[in-house]
Order: C-alpha cells, then structure tokens, then sequence
C-alpha cells in the first residue's frame, strides 16, 4: 500500500528534470533577454504596422490581415511563457511559407493564366496605363494651384481650383475634397497626416512627379491632372476613350474600336491589340501549347532533357571525383599530400566573385590569356 511520503517521493522531481528546468528559465528569463525581445520585437512590430498601413492604402485587405494575424501571433508566442518549440519554429515556418509554399502555389496559379510581357496586372490597372499612354493637355483647361504631398511614401497631388476649392488625390486616386487644409495666400499648402513638399524636394523627386497622373474622377475619359513643374496642375485628356458597358476602348484619332474578346486585351477586328493587356484565366491552355507548337515543344524538351542529365553528370562526375581525390590524398605512397590539399581548398577560399573576374580576364577577346596564349586567336 502506498503511503502519502512514497507519494511524496513519486513527486518529487528527479536531478535530470531540475537541471533542465534551471537550463529552461535561463535561456527564456533575465532581464537582458527581455530587454532584446521587446527590441526586436519593436522593430518587428514597426514594420509590420508600417506594411499593413501601406497594404490598406493599396486596398489590399487580405494581405494587411494576415500581416496582422501573424504578427499578433508572434507577439502572443515570444511574449507568452513557455512555448519553447513554438519560439523556434515559428520564423522558419514563415521563411518556409514566404518561399517555398507561396512561391510554389503562386507558380502554379501564374500556370493557368496568359500571365507575361504586356499581361501582368487586371483589366482596370490595363484601362489606366492605356488611357494615360494617350494623354494629352485640353487646350485651355483650368489651371490648379498645386502642393505636392507626401504621406508613408505615397505622393499625392494637394489642388486649389479657382473658386478656391481644395482637393486632395494620387495615382488611380481620383481627387477627393479637402475640408481641413492649411491655406496660404489662397492655396492649399498642407493637410493634416501629410507632409509638404519644399522646391528642393520637388527638384530631387521630378521625374516621379512629372510622370504622375491623379485621376479627376472615377470615370477615365473624364481626364487627369498633371504638372510641368511641380507649382500648377492642367487637365490631361486621352485620345482613347473607354465604355465600360460595352467594354471597348475606341481611338478619337483613327476612329478605330478596340473590344475585349476575352483574350486579355482590347482587340480591333483586324487583330491589331492595344498594349498593355490584363491577367486572364486560360485553363490548360499554356500546356496545350507546351505539347502541341513545335516552336515551343522542340526547345521545351531539350531543356528538359539536358536539365536531367546535367543533374544525373553532375552528381555522379563530383561523387566519382571526389571519392578518386580522397583515396589517392590518403594514400600512404603519395608524396606532398598537403601542398596538393592546399591547392585543392584554393577555390574554398578565394570569394566567387574574385573568381568571376579571374576567369572573365582569362576569357577577354582582346587580351585574355585563354585566346592569346593557349588558342592564339
């Protein structure tokens, strides 16, 4: 029969547990590590916050979330006691997520779709690059008072009509009024959450700005507006015209129409396409022509060939070498075995860069040693 002092005995931790439960609380407590875990994970948390404000104003809702949820996640685990395995898996499953998983179910996806030069974004960032390839300034269009406005990196166009009103918008932003701007001599110089930009910041940032068109408004044929020189704003109106009910695009100049006939880009009748297209679902297509086009096929399948038996040479020719290298450098009849070792770790040692340039000397048309010396050519 047991008794309350066996029990208490039973219990009692053995030495091995104690050791590890001492080794436990100082690799997780102190206040040193503490210290460096609300550090990184400040920086960590920055970050984050900085990239899920970035994804809301893109729109991007479902990638700001799960920033977010992961995040919060790693915050719960390394500030939590415990959850050891956790702490160390949990970066190596997100390196593993970012890419091995995604990158490999987005290669997949990218598959079944006409994705490529000229087919890389949707059908409204496509009607946004055509219309604005074809702009032009309306002949005497209003003239905005113009700031240039910075907010998390983003530029936005910060305008004054004449009637005073102020608005506020960004590339495919389209303008929206602005209630609460700072006015100086009749212009809008600031709004609240965005910083101004100086005419130095203008003359370093040009380029960006000059190639900047703020939609007026939701509707593409209604214009935009774009600025010379970073002080006043016109109105851009593009010679393409869209319908979105009926999903062309028609030339003003030529009267040429261009409808969507479901191959990723506005198509005239004579199959003439307006670049860029859009990103469309293709089914097994892309596979069909893999198989069936020989310009596509021929090539395909000597790559795949060569891919193999580069894999097959490769591993056996370094195996083969390396096990005939070992047992002739372990050979007792051999002589100066360690200057033969150290030349054999050269490459090892030398960065692979300084290698590149080595063999790209060796290698040059003009003067190399390769063509001078060995070819003579």
């Amino acid at each position: 029969m047991t008794t309350v002092n066996d029990r208490e005995v039973q219990a009692a931790p053995t030495k091995r547990q104690r050791q590890a439960a001492r080794m436990a609380e100082a690799a997780g407590g102190g206040w040193k590590v503490l210290l460096v875990k609300i550090v990184s994970l400040g920086i960590i948390d920055a970050l984050a916050l900085y990239s899920i404000l970035v994804l809301l104003q893109s729109r991007q809702w479902v990638a700001a979330i799960v920033v977010f949820v992961v995040t919060a996640l790693a915050n719960w685990v390394y500030f939590s006691r415990g959850k050891l395995p956790a702490k160390y898996l949990i970066p190596g499953l997100i390196f593993l997520f970012v890419f091995q998983i995604f990158a490999a179910m987005f290669t997949g996806y990218i598959a079944f779709t006409n994705y490529g030069t000229g087919h890389n974004s949707t059908k409204s960032d496509a009607v946004h690059a055509l219309m604005l390839s074809a702009q032009e300034r309306v002949p005497d269009s209003s003239a905005y008072q113009l700031t240039v406005v910075e907010q998390l990196g983003q530029l936005s166009f910060l305008v004054t009509d004449r009637d005073g009103n102020v608005f506020i918008g960004g590339e495919e932003r389209p303008l929206e009024p602005v209630t609460n701007a700072e006015m100086s001599g009749g212009k809008a110089v600031s709004v609240p959450g965005h910083s101004s930009f100086a005419f130095a910041d203008i003359l370093a940032n040009q380029g960006e700005i000059a190639a900047m068109a703020v939609p007026i408004s939701d509707d593409p044929n209604d214009g935009a507006l774009r600025t010379p020189d970073g002080s006043m704003a016109f109105v851009y109106d593009s010679k393409l015209v869209y319908d979105e009910a009926a999903s062309t695009m028609t030339d003003t100049r030529t009267g040429v129409v261009y409808s969507d006939i479901g191959t990723g880009a506005f198509t005239a009748t004579d199959g003439t396409e307006l670049m860029p297209g859009w990103r469309i679902n293709v089914g097994f297509d892309n596979f069909v022509r893999a198989f069936s086009e020989q310009s596509i096929r021929g090539p395909f399948f000597s790559v795949l060939v060569w891919t193999f038996v580069f894999a097959g040479l490769s591993v056996f020719t370094c195996f083969a070498l390396g096990l005939f290298i070992a047992i002739v450098f372990n050979d007792p009849r051999m002589k100066s075995k360690k200057y033969y070792r150290v030349v054999m770790i050269l490459p090892y040692a030398f960065p692979g860069f300084l290698s590149a340039l080595v063999w790209a000397g060796m290698m040059n048309q003009e003067f190399g040693f390769i063509n001078e010396v060995l070819l003579g050519v």
